[in-house]
Formats: structure tokens, sequence, C-alpha cells
């Protein structure tokens, strides 16, 4: 039950750089394909606990497995470079998946509902959410990933701690992130008219 004897590796002389090599390699009618050698890994599975499991239903970030982003993540992720404005109920500052990728908030939430207040920071938790969707870090062994991790986050509040507000915040909060570098805005709401 002897096994085959390891085929030796292809040598190409010292002068040879590798896209010549390849070339050459390619022309051979006995090859049918050649690339350079290069580095490869595993695909992208994200260490974040939530991603394949979750402590409520047991089905972890099934949305982006459905959609297959991890293997976009193999080809490309979010960029620092890019960043997403989420007019919306404000974002947590302090939330673990998010607190990195947060550029400083505004709030534009002129006529919030009695009791709701005025403060910056999501007293509602839906711009929480949504923006950890869009940009939770991932990789990083903590909560959820969000599908475009990397991206950098504008948390713009434009709606109270009842998830309203009036048009002409959510307007405004919408010209500040076009004037303030947003390639991306999210608004998840809507309106009966």
């Amino acid at each position: 039950l002897g096994l085959p004897a390891a085929p030796s590796p292809a040598v190409v002389p010292d002068a040879v750089a590798p896209g010549p090599a390849v070339a050459l390699l390619g022309a051979d009618p006995a090859v049918d394909w050649a690339e350079p050698d290069r580095r490869i890994g595993l695909d992208l599975t994200p260490n974040d606990p939530y991603f394949l499991n979750d402590p409520y239903t047991g089905l972890g970030e099934w949305g982006l497995r459905k959609i297959q982003a991890d293997k976009a993540w193999d080809l490309v992720r979010g960029s620092s470079q890019i960043i997403v404005a989420v007019v919306d109920t404000g974002v947590d500052p302090a939330h673990p998946d998010l607190a990195s990728a947060l550029l400083p908030g505004v709030a534009f939430n002129s006529s919030p509902s009695a009791g709701c207040g005025q403060p910056l920071r999501d007293d509602n938790g839906h711009g929480t959410h949504v923006a950890g969707i869009i940009g939770a870090s991932g990789n990083d062994g903590v909560g959820v990933v969000g599908t475009a991790f990397g991206v950098r986050i504008l948390p713009l509040k434009a709606l109270d701690c009842e998830g309203t507000g009036v048009v002409g915040d959510i307007a405004q909060a919408i010209v500040y992130a076009l004037n303030n570098g947003a390639r991306v805005i999210n608004v998840s709401l809507g309106a009966p008219t």
C-alpha cells in the first residue's frame, strides 16, 4: 500500500520573473493553466460570536449568510475611506461593536415628543441597531458583524425616543451628511405620504 511520491515542485530559474515564467509555462501545450505562486488563506468566517449562533433564536446572523456576505468579504470589505450616514434615532457611542467606527454625531431633532428631550445619544435603540447592521466591527470576537464592517458611521439624530421626527429635520440631516463626506445615507423610516 505504498503512496506515490509527492511531485517535485516546478523549478524556475532565479533569473526568470514570475510574470514571464507564468507566460512561459502557460504557452506549453501540456499546461492547462499557470499562475504565480502566492499566499492564500481560508475564506473569512468572522469570529464574532453571534455570526453563526445567538442565544435568542440560535440562527445567528442568518441574513448575512443568506446573502452570502461572507463570500463578498473574501473579495472586499468595508473601507474606512467610506462614510455611511445613519439618519435615525442616534447611535449609542459606547456600543462595543460600533465605538471604533463612529464619527462625532449631530442632533437635528428640533421638536421631540414630550418626555424625550433632545439627547444626542440613541434613546430609542433603532439607530444603533441600523448602524450595527451596516458597520458593526467584524472579526473582532465581539457580538455581531456588520455587512460593510470597516466603514465609518456618521450618526445623525433626526428622530426622538419614540422614533418620530419632522421632515425638515430629516432633510437637514441629509444635507449635512452630503456636505460632510457621506458616500451612503441610510434613512430607515416611512411616512404616510
